[in-house]
């Protein structure tokens, strides 16, 4: 489900690419480690 989410560096600054609102739905079920691993604090 997340294969295709990449970390990228722009401007000196973290960013996710093919993040999707589902996807972030999914997320909010899994635990802080992977809330922090995917940019979400």
């Amino acid at each position: 489900m997340f294969q295709s989410v990449h970390l990228l560096l722009v401007n000196g600054q973290k960013q996710m690419s093919n993040f999707t609102e589902e996807r972030q739905k999914i997320l909010r079920y899994l635990g802080e480690s992977c809330h922090q691993y995917y940019l979400m604090i």
